[in-house]
């Protein structure tokens, strides 16, 4: 996969901020949606095993921003209307959060050698778009 420059998928690199308890990230920001997308939906955390797939799937009026807290993974992108594909790389030393707009097929392999933990964001309720109006399709592209 290549990428193309069609793809509107936004990378938001993060600051680290460390000492010795630990360290502190702000995460997700309301800046980092559209101003017309900025009203509180909800958080949720995913884990995979290594070498598996989540995803592969896209939504017709959801955004999405993900953060990987540990773990490795390869963020994969198609655009629905272009057909252009994108690969992200996110790791846990490298913190970004990706912004990922309505009608991109997304899906997140494990590359890493454990489980990773993916913290996402949405700007709507997923049961609320499900049921009203089938927000999410499912469509297997990576394996």
């Amino acid at each position: 996969m290549t990428h193309m420059n069609s793809i509107k998928v936004k990378q938001f690199q993060l600051t680290r901020h460390k000492d010795n308890r630990g360290y502190l990230e702000e995460v997700f920001k309301r800046e980092m949606l559209p101003k017309t997308h900025q009203e509180f939906g909800q958080c949720f955390l995913t884990t995979a095993h290594p070498n598996i797939v989540k995803g592969n799937h896209w939504h017709k009026q959801k955004y999405e921003l993900f953060y990987l807290v540990k773990g490795e993974a390869t963020v994969y992108f198609k655009d629905l209307e272009t057909l252009d594909t994108l690969e992200i790389k996110m790791s846990e030393n490298d913190p970004k959060v990706l912004q990922i707009p309505p009608k991109y097929l997304h899906a997140i392999k494990n590359t890493g050698i454990s489980d990773f933990f993916l913290m996402i964001y949405t700007d709507k309720l997923s049961m609320e778009c499900d049921i009203d109006d089938k927000d999410t399709t499912y469509q297997k592209w990576i394996e």
